[in-house]
């Protein structure tokens, strides 16, 4: 994905501040709130990483689960595999060597990003044994700090130059391995990088603790801590009587535990329940009748009762699953539950991009509206630029995603920012896309993030839109002075009522912009800049507008006397091409028109109807005084008042005064050398339909 690269270039419109507040936490440290917390999730596109434990190797259960996993999405040959072995060629405690030995799958750029990248990470060499004394092991701080440094490295998987570490890491780990993934995470942190997702299966780690009394080995493993970059991690876990020779699970403290019932899980599965936690976790990625992990089938009798329904526990609260993640399991830092150990952050120097996610839970725009977002931001040491897209496939390595805007992120110290705005969708041809985003910072680290859900852009229909004057600004253009945060766009139904703020406004679009309907309901309205080009410009009961210019096909007018005429004598003064029609004040009416073309033909007395008017409103002679009543009568008889459309329901019409009647046709008279007269007798046609002329 190259955000700011083909076809499209948009913007990404930054909203008016955090969009998610914080809440205290130990120290002087915020913790943001989470608005969407139990939004579902389809984060997508990552890493997930499996490991196993003491005497364990990949080649077992730990490949038929990253089978199932790929069998979430198509078949296994669609998932990019990679096999990681990591060894002490001297087995003399000196440096690591972790390489990527085999891959299976589709390069990078031929990923579509419906599976994870799989990493299958065996350390048998150094996990320990059944030999005397628990074989050669080296302990899992050791691994952990040679696996982090390589995964934040260039090149390290076959075909993909960019460090694993751009994309989201979910880390799986059982027994010692729960111990390896738990301080990979720390590892992780302490570079800077945030961890989508930790899972730990029955974790025990060798430290001398509750061993079996037979293998009672301390191999100086890391405890198990939750740190506080990883933004979920779930522990599940089994308890086992000190004199047993099976190795007992535990629990982690700020993470989500379900600890499985001991029972349940010896009907059926492997003959110790410390294996059994990974087949129960299998069967919560496989719920399948024959799902199984080549060595033992899975009891269906394992879910449900005590413990959760296979749909809604273990594999449900991944990126590819996306259910809801408790609040138990969440970061205290992004809104959960749970406030998790500091990691050192001195060293960090990855940028991070986490949550993100569209906003409100529509996910279906018309082309041209934008799509709100939110997200929280995170870069310890520098600041960054955050640039946004809308990807096809959910591949960050190929060019099928259109460039979305950009924005800059401040420096943040350890803890998230949350932040929003909305994707601009000018100019994006239809279709369905996944929103994305990538952070980079100076250093030219990079880290991806894809939002929960797919968004569908449609063909548009106009929509209403109300002003409430909310943004920074008096334009129109700024999203945020409209109820719903987003800017109208050509032919969409504006509503400007009364109570709202910015009532002296800009009319900024493009000159030529035609909207639907222009509806000023309540207040008193001055707007400005280019003219208001609409179908129809309502100004309903005691309202009123000002307008440098109006541009349109009908100048629908209230039922307050008064309001009618200087709405239709500003209209006349700035544009001939106006038409006028009469409307109640919920809506604009429909009317039946006749043309007028006789009020500006010369009447027996070779005075037209219209000149006739005008010489009352000027004339004081008494004279002149009787000659309008018999022309203001001829008039009545020649306009033909317009029919009302029985379709449209009004029932009220509009009543003029006399007075204003020919004050107003003065003013038309006033303006005549500016006035078509093809324009003036529209203008005197619509006028008839506004109603009674008492």
């Amino acid at each position: 994905m190259h955000p700011i690269g083909r076809k499209h270039r948009g913007r990404f419109r930054s909203s008016r501040g955090a969009t998610r507040n914080h809440h205290a936490r130990t120290g002087n440290r915020g913790r943001p709130l989470r608005c969407e917390m139990l939004e579902p999730r389809r984060l997508l596109s990552g890493v997930t990483l499996i490991t196993h434990g003491f005497n364990g190797s990949v080649d077992d259960w730990i490949a038929a689960m990253a089978d199932a996993i790929a069998a979430r999405t198509g078949p296994p040959s669609a998932q990019p595999r990679y096999r990681v072995e990591v060894t002490d060629p001297g087995h003399d405690g000196g440096p690591l060597s972790v390489v990527n030995t085999s891959r299976s799958g589709p390069v990078p750029a031929d990923w579509t990003g419906a599976a994870d990248i799989v990493i299958l990470l065996n350390w048998t060499d150094v996990a320990g044994s059944l030999s005397l004394g628990g074989g050669y092991h080296r302990s899992t701080a050791d691994v952990a700090a040679a696996v982090a440094e390589k995964l934040v490295s260039p090149n390290f998987l076959t075909g993909l130059a960019a460090p694993a570490a751009e994309l989201p890491f979910h880390l799986v780990g059982h027994s010692r391995g729960a111990s390896l993934v738990g301080e990979l995470a720390k590892k992780l942190g302490e570079r800077g990088v945030w961890v989508d997702q930790v899972t730990t299966l029955d974790p025990h780690p060798v430290d001398g603790v509750r061993e079996p009394w037979l293998f009672n080995y301390n191999f100086g493993d890391a405890p198990m801590t939750g740190w506080d970059n990883v933004t979920f991690w779930d522990n599940y876990w089994r308890s086992e009587s000190t004199t047993a020779l099976d190795f007992t699970g535990e629990s982690v403290a700020n993470v989500y535990n379900l600890q499985l019932s001991e029972s349940v899980l010896t009907n059926g599965g492997y003959s110790y329940e410390h294996s059994d936690v990974h087949l129960w976790y299998h069967g919560t990625i496989d719920a399948s009748p024959t799902a199984g992990d080549g060595s033992y089938p899975v009891p269906a009798s394992w879910y449900g009762g005590v413990h959760p329904a296979r749909n809604s526990t273990g594999y449900y609260y991944s990126r590819l699953v996306g259910g809801p993640r408790n609040s138990a399991g969440l970061s205290a830092d992004l809104g959960g539950a749970a406030n998790r150990t500091d990691i050192n952050w001195s060293n960090a120097s990855w940028p991070n991009l986490l949550e993100l996610a569209v906003s409100g839970g529509n996910f279906q725009f018309m082309s041209g509206d934008p799509i709100p977002a939110a997200y929280y931001y995170q870069d310890h040491d520098s600041v960054a630029t955050i640039y946004f897209s809308l990807d096809l496939d959910r591949n960050p390595y190929n060019p099928n995603a259109l460039g979305a805007g950009n924005a800059n992120a401040a420096q943040t110290g350890a803890v998230p920012v949350p932040n929003g705005g909305s994707f601009d969708t000018v100019g994006v041809p239809l279709g369905t896309y996944y929103v994305a985003a990538r952070i980079t910072d100076a250093g030219g680290h990079a880290r991806y993030a894809y939002g929960r859900d797919p968004v569908t852009i449609v063909p548009r229909v106009p929509v209403t839109r109300t002003w409430d004057g909310g943004g920074g600004d008096d334009n129109w253009t700024t999203a945020s002075n409209w109820v719903g945060d987003a800017a109208p766009w050509l032919g969409d139904y504006l509503v400007f009522p009364a109570g709202a703020a910015r009532m002296e406004n800009v009319n900024d679009f493009p000159t030529g912009t035609k909207f639907g309907s222009i509806v000023v309901s309540g207040g008193s309205y001055r707007i400005q800049d280019n003219p208001l080009y609409s179908a129809t410009v309502a100004v309903q009961g005691n309202a009123a507008l000002t307008a440098s210019s109006i541009v349109g096909d009908a100048l629908a007018i209230g039922a307050v006397p008064g309001t009618a005429a200087n709405a239709i004598a500003a209209a006349v003064e700035q544009e001939a091409s106006w038409k006028i029609a009469a409307a109640p004040p919920a809506a604009p009416a429909q009317f039946d028109l006749q043309p007028a073309h006789s009020l500006l033909k010369p009447s027996p007395s070779n005075e037209r109807p219209i000149d006739a008017v005008y010489r009352k409103s000027t004339d004081s002679s008494a004279a002149a005084k009787k000659q309008p009543t018999v022309a203001l009568s001829e008039s009545r008889k020649i306009l033909s008042p317009a029919r009302r459309s029985p379709a449209s329901g009004f029932g009220q019409s509009v009543a003029m005064a006399e007075e204003e009647f020919t004050w107003l046709v003065g003013k038309l008279f006033r303006n005549r050398d500016k006035l078509a007269e093809k324009a003036v007798d529209e203008i005197l046609s619509r006028l008839a339909g506004v109603g009674s002329i008492t």
